[in-house]
C-alpha cells in the first residue's frame, strides 16, 4: 500500500478522521480547519487546544526531513502562542521547542 500514488492522501485522511473520532469519543467537538494562503503555505489541520490553535501538519514518510516543518514554521510566525506537531509515518518521537514537536503515527491518540 505505501507504495500506492495515494498513499499519502489515504495516510493524511485516516489522520484526520481518527483525530475527529478520537475527539468526539472524549466529548471534543471543536473545529478542525485546514490552513493554506495564495504563495502555497499549508498546513494539513488546525484545530484548538486549551484556547490556542494546534497546528498539525501530516506526513506519511517514515524518516524525518527539516523540509516536512516548511508549513509549521510558516504558521508560527504568524500564531506564536499556538503549538504545532508534525505527525508522520517514522517512529520516533521528539521535541524541537516548548511548541513545536515530531510525533510518529502512533501518537494519533494522543492528539
Amino acid at each position: 500500500m505505501n507504495r500506492h500514488s495515494a498513499y499519502g492522501s489515504i495516510f493524511e485522511n485516516w489522520v484526520i478522521t481518527e483525530i475527529k473520532k478520537n475527539n468526539l469519543n472524549i466529548g471534543l467537538n471543536d473545529g478542525m480547519y485546514y490552513f493554506r494562503d495564495n504563495v502555497g503555505n499549508e498546513v494539513d489541520l488546525i484545530t484548538e487546544r486549551d484556547e490556542n490553535p494546534l497546528a498539525i501538519e501530516i506526513k506519511s514518510a517514515s524518516k524525518f526531513d527539516n523540509g516536512m516543518l516548511r508549513g509549521l514554521h510558516f504558521w508560527r510566525k504568524n500564531q506564536p502562542k499556538g503549538n504545532s506537531i508534525l505527525l508522520y509515518g517514522g517512529s520516533t518521537a521528539q521535541t524541537l521547542s516548548d511548541t513545536l514537536s515530531i510525533a510518529p503515527w502512533t501518537e494519533v491518540t494522543n492528539i
